[in-house]
C-alpha cells in the first residue's frame, strides 16, 4: 500500500476538507494520488454526477486517481467503475498545489469541468462561481484566473490535448 498523505482543500463557500489519501508519486510538478474505497463512500458523488446528467444512471465510482499540479490552476480526477472502466474526468479549477511540511494545500475556485470518456465537456458549478464572484467572495485575480483556466481547458478538450497532455506525462 502506498503511503498516506494529508490534503487540505480550502473551499470558499463550504467547509474546508481534510483527508488522507494514498500518494502514488510526487515528481515536483505533479502529485498523483489514488483512492479505492468501498462503494458506499462514492455513492453520494456518483448520485450527484448522475443528477447532473454527466454520469449515466446505474454507473458507480469505485476508484479515483487525482493529478494535482504545482503550476496549474486545475486538478484532474479520473473516475473508474469497479471493473476499471473509465467513467470520466472531473477537473477542479483550483489554485496550484503547495506543500507545507507534510501537508498539501489548495483552494477550490468553485468552477468545475466534467469530460466524458468520449471527450464531451460539461461546465459544472458555474452558478455557484457567479454567485461567489458577485458577492465578492473570490479575489479579483483568482476570479479571472479561474475563468481563463476554464476557457483554456475547453479549447484543449476540443483540440484533443486534454487530458493526455497532463496525465500522460505524469502517469506514474
Amino acid at each position: 500500500m502506498a503511503p498516506l498523505i494529508q490534503v487540505h482543500i480550502h473551499r470558499i463557500v463550504k467547509p474546508d476538507l481534510e483527508f488522507l489519501v494514498e500518494q502514488v508519486r510526487d515528481d515536483g510538478l505533479c502529485l498523483l494520488t489514488c483512492s479505492r474505497s468501498i462503494q458506499e463512500d462514492y455513492i453520494p458523488w456518483s448520485l450527484g454526477l448522475q443528477a447532473l446528467g454527466v454520469l449515466p444512471s446505474g454507473k458507480w465510482i469505485a476508484s479515483t486517481s487525482k493529478w494535482q499540479f504545482y503550476q496549474e490552476y486545475f486538478s484532474i480526477i479520473t473516475m473508474r467503475d469497479a471493473g476499471g472502466a473509465l467513467l470520466g474526468y472531473y477537473c477542479d479549477i483550483c489554485t496550484p498545489l503547495r506543500k507545507e511540511g507534510e501537508v498539501y494545500y489548495t483552494t477550490d475556485l468553485l468552477l468545475d469541468l466534467w469530460v466524458s470518456p468520449a471527450g464531451s465537456p460539461t461546465i459544472l458549478d458555474e452558478d455557484e462561481f457567479q454567485e461567489a464572484a458577485a458577492g465578492g467572495r473570490l479575489e479579483p485575480g483568482l476570479e479571472e484566473k479561474a475563468r481563463v483556466t476554464l476557457r483554456r481547458l475547453l479549447v484543449e478538450v476540443e483540440t484533443g490535448k486534454f487530458p493526455a497532455a497532463y496525465i500522460g506525462m505524469h502517469n506514474f
